[in-house]
């Protein structure tokens, strides 16, 4: 195990005096001290949340949660545009073939912890069905599926049109319905003095919620660009200049428009940063999403979004 020593609370001048007395309180077997918390952790166990952060000060449920609750954005989305590529009628070269079968595994692999084992069995027996000598599967572990997957990597060459048919009408099937949501990161202006205002400073009249409507002479579009701590709700009360689908933006070059396809859905947002922590709220329809404030948006309906603002706040 590995000591933490965390000291946020602690003004920045009184930092070094709030650490060393810590240091002396721990090594005299004193307990917390105001403005200090104490947090021991293996290291090891940092693995288990998406790309590894350094969050020690994650509790050991919320390690529980990564270890045993399906993502809200698997990615398995974008799995059906890597099974695409394994059609020979697609025009992809077998190289990206190849690649796209490798990130298909490495997928599976994520998935492979919360897929039941009849969804397990069925995934297995889909991979090895275009063998020539496929073999038995008696425990559908996780040896098992790196066993059927160099198995399905070595006869690629020669089976593509029939991966491409297990992964479009048998795997993509039992994937999709996990992914539930989609994490995207939106616009950044890179001049914010430029192209954004508040809405009280514009023509009520010109805002739009839609990318028709922004033809339309309603150009102002309402911006979630992040904000204060405000779990549940709060006033989205910027707009950026989207006139004409974002005419000015993007003859922009420091512009960076991201993910502009899901833009004026309804969902969550939230502030990149924030000392308080997570503090999601409802993303209303009709709006755009900004780099400094993401989106979580649902899949299914609008509905879903209560549902995920319910189950994140609290």
């Amino acid at each position: 195990m590995t000591l933490f020593i965390r000291a946020l609370e602690a003004p920045v001048r009184e930092k070094g005096a709030a650490l060393r007395a810590a240091i002396e309180a721990y090594n005299s077997g004193g307990g917390r001290l105001n403005q200090v918390d104490f947090y021991e952790h293996d290291p090891a166990e940092f693995r288990t949340l998406p790309t590894t952060p350094f969050a020690y000060w994650a509790d050991e449920a919320i390690f529980r949660a990564f270890q045993t609750l399906p993502p809200l954005d698997p990615g398995f989305d974008k799995a059906a545009k890597l099974v695409e590529r394994l059609d020979p009628q697609s025009g992809a070269t077998f190289p990206r073939a190849r690649t796209a079968f490798r990130n298909l595994a490495s997928i599976l692999r994520r998935a492979w912890r919360f897929l039941i084992a009849e969804e397990r069995r069925s995934v297995l027996a889909a991979l090895l069905e275009p063998l020539d000598n496929a073999f038995p599967i008696t425990n559908p572990d996780e040896a098992a599926l790196e066993r059927a997957l160099d198995a399905a990597e070595d006869a690629l060459s020669k089976r593509r049109a029939a991966f491409y048919r297990t992964f479009d009408r048998t795997i993509l099937p039992i994937l999709l319905p996990y992914q539930t949501a989609t994490a995207r990161v939106g616009l950044q202006t890179s001049d914010d003095f430029r192209f954004v205002r508040a809405w009280w400073e514009v023509d009520p009249e010109t805002i739009g919620y839609s990318s028709e409507d922004t033809r339309e002479g309603r150009g102002w579009v309402h911006f979630a660009k992040g904000g204060s701590f405000s779990p549940f709700y709060a006033d989205v009360h910027l707009v950026v200049d989207w006139w004409d689908d974002g005419r000015a933006l993007r003859d922009f070059s420091n512009a960076y428009i991201r993910n502009e396809d899901w833009y004026f859905r309804t969902g969550l947002t939230w502030p990149r940063r924030t000392q308080k922590g997570l503090s999601t709220r409802s993303l209303p329809t009709g709006c755009i999403f900004a780099d400094k404030g993401p989106a979580l948006l649902p899949l299914a309906d609008a509905e879903e979004s209560a549902l995920l603002l319910s189950v994140l706040v609290l």
